[in-house]
């Protein structure tokens, strides 16, 4: 019963990233004598790793190896995901293919996003997966298709995406593929694939992409149309917009976006608007956005 309150503990505290929280949840776990609790052990193991405090995560699977008890597949996708470097997730994903137990669509998602930018570890991944027969699982096509345009081959991004079945079309994998098409420049596919597959859904993360690749563009007939399409915008779509709007010069109609916000503007979306002003020269406008910033910090 203790275990698995004491699991249940950690499953929490894993949700909530508290730190704090899972440190002490630890020193009463060796208080009470359960901390060598092999079950325990895995949910500390993960808990540190969505902590980002991956030097325990790494002590406790050691532990874990020298009982030799298999690590469970959840602990070690949450160690790969929060490795502290690329060649550290890649060691592990190699331990894994090497000792067990198998890597599934998740670790080759975790994986991927260490290899890039290159593309010759892209590809052997990929072809592992394909191996593994883990191609249909729709965790893995945004993964690839953002390990390839990562590394340059945006041709290769989009035809993980034409080969993917239908069923794993998800919201995900026509975000990556909106990302990868505003990195390359290629800014109008992007507005065109939001238009056709992914502003039905409502995914905020497909119009920040989309807004992104339309700001680098210069393209702000198409981003006024992305921007009207949201329901309710989100902070993050009025700093694309903003951005969007200051590198055409349109100063004066930024500044009166951000003044008809029904929410705060944060110090980036401000930080984007005096960028603009300091672009276009623009000192009437910065002054009172200066103005403003003080004037409501010291209020």
């Amino acid at each position: 019963m203790a275990v698995r309150a004491y699991g249940a503990l950690l499953d929490g505290i894993l949700a909530a990233r508290d730190a704090g929280a899972l440190r002490r949840a630890h020193g009463r776990l060796v208080a009470v004598g359960l901390a060598p609790h092999p079950f325990l052990r895995c949910k500390l193991l993960s808990a540190y790793a969505a902590c980002s405090r991956p030097a325990e995560a790494h002590l406790l699977l050691s532990f874990l190896s020298s009982s030799h008890r298999r690590p469970p597949l959840f602990a070690l996708n949450s160690l790969l995901r929060s490795s502290p470097s690329a060649s550290a997730s890649l060691r592990l994903f190699r331990r894994m293919l090497l000792l067990g137990p198998g890597p599934d669509a998740r670790s080759f998602a975790a994986a991927l996003s260490s290899a890039a930018p290159s593309l010759r570890l892209a590809r052997l991944l990929h072809a592992a997966a394909l191996v593994a027969g883990l191609l249909r699982d729709p965790v893995l096509p945004p993964s690839l298709i953002s390990a390839y345009s990562r590394g340059g081959d945006l041709a290769s991004a989009r035809r993980v995406l034409d080969e993917t079945p239908q069923r794993g079309r998800t919201l995900a994998a026509w975000t990556a593929m909106i990302a990868a098409c505003g990195a390359h420049g290629r800014a109008a596919e992007a507005v065109e694939i939001f238009e056709r597959e992914a502003a039905g859904g409502g995914d905020a993360a497909a119009a920040t992409a989309v807004l992104a690749a339309c700001a680098r563009a210069g393209m702000v007939a198409a981003a006024r149309r992305v921007f009207a399409r949201l329901g309710r915008p989100a902070l993050q779509h009025y700093t694309c917009m903003v951005d969007v709007l200051g590198r055409a010069g349109l100063v004066e109609e930024a500044e009166a976006l951000i003044a008809g916000m029904e929410t705060e503007p944060d110090d980036a979306l401000w930080a984007t608007l005096l960028g603009a002003c300091r672009m276009h020269a623009r000192l009437d406008v910065a002054e009172r956005v200066a103005n403003r910033v003080y004037g409501l910090k010291l209020a």
